[in-house]
């Protein structure tokens, strides 16, 4: 008699699924429900290179597999996993910024900058407080830039304040 419980947890245990469900149909035959995790982002550190999941949890590196997401230098520990997570998630779940947003340096205070795929600036994010906020300055500031010529003549793009982007040019 097959134990379905137990290859579920067999299943859960392998780093690169999100959850699993075994069951047998009505005649018999066994099925396997697989649900993969999907990285959004890549830890870089000296000791190597692994993902995180939506859920904030380390996944290991694809053999086969390459996934197009942020690169995270600096530590990702248990007290800013959270809140590291959050800007990640929110990063992934927005098309524009999934494609724009290619690095991100997590310095010792805490505080993150970011690099951009299309422009040589780098954005200063601040710490993972009013991410939405952030974000949205970001896009409404290269939405009234982006006939401006002179874009990429900006060093920084600052979005630590919430209610302006200050922006210093080399």
């Amino acid at each position: 008699m097959l134990d379905l419980n137990r290859l579920e947890l067999e299943l859960s245990k392998h780093d690169m699924i999100a959850e699993a469900q075994v069951y047998t149909t009505v005649d018999g035959v066994l099925m396997a429900d697989v649900v993969q995790k999907v990285a959004i982002a890549r830890v870089s550190t000296e000791r190597g290179s692994h993902y995180l999941d939506t859920k904030g949890n380390d996944m290991p590196m694809s053999e086969s597999f390459s996934a197009r997401v942020p690169v995270i230098e600096g530590v990702v520990n248990e007290s800013n996993r959270k809140n590291i997570t959050r800007v990640l998630s929110a990063i992934s779940e927005d098309d524009f910024l999934k494609t724009s947003i290619t690095g991100i340096v997590i310095q010792p205070d805490q505080t993150l900058i970011m690099k951009n795929r299309n422009h040589e600036f780098d954005i200063l994010f601040g710490r993972c407080e009013e991410v939405e906020r952030k974000f949205a300055n970001y896009k409404a500031f290269l939405h009234y830039a982006k006939n401006d010529t002179l874009i990429d003549s900006y060093k920084t793009i600052n979005l630590k304040f919430t209610q302006q982007v200050v922006c210093t040019k080399f």
